[in-house]
């Protein structure tokens, strides 16, 4: 089975995958993003429902969350350094939200999407809202699992190299 997984992870197919999952979360946080920033008085008022934060800071909040989920989606889009990591943060912080809104019994849209989620005329419940954030985690959890595969593959082929070029009495070879 180890094999199987092995011979996977170095195939075309597994990059075009963890391409197509980066691009997928690219288009998920630009999509969150650019609605936000549409509607911010309604991402701003779905804030202030959750109750988490002071009043004085409401509205730096629904311009501020808006633009570093943009941020995110355009690191995606160009694959630059540190932005899987980002989204991995956004994911987890959006999770203890949601969470913490079931949690307090609130019922109100997650304000995930802004005034573009369906999820708003046709439940406009949290649970939903939890449930596809985890959903979300998964393409994630790939693009690492990808990524340390492949950091390990290489690893070993390095240390084939050298092995297979050190000369007896080396250092390597003992």
């Amino acid at each position: 089975m180890s094999d199987i997984v092995e011979k996977f992870f170095r195939s075309r197919t597994a990059r075009y995958l963890s391409i197509c999952a980066r691009l997928f979360l690219a288009v998920l946080f630009l999509w969150a993003g650019i609605s936000k920033l549409l509607d911010p008085d309604k991402f701003a008022v779905i804030i202030d429902e959750f109750g988490i934060l002071p009043t004085k800071m409401i509205w730096p909040v629904a311009y501020a969350l808006p633009v570093v989920e943009v941020m995110a989606g355009i690191g995606l889009v160009f694959n630059v350094w540190g932005s899987l990591a980002l989204a991995t943060a956004l994911m987890i912080f959006f999770i203890g939200i949601v969470s913490y809104g079931i949690w307090k019994g609130i019922d109100v849209d997650c304000g995930c999407f802004g005034m573009y989620d369906s999820e708003t005329s046709l439940l406009g419940k949290l649970k939903p809202a939890l449930a596809r954030d985890f959903l979300f985690l998964l393409p994630i959890v790939y693009i690492y699992w990808f990524r340390w595969k492949q950091i390990r593959n290489k690893s070993k082929k390095t240390m084939q190299m050298k092995m297979s070029n050190s000369q007896p009495g080396d250092k390597c070879s003992e």
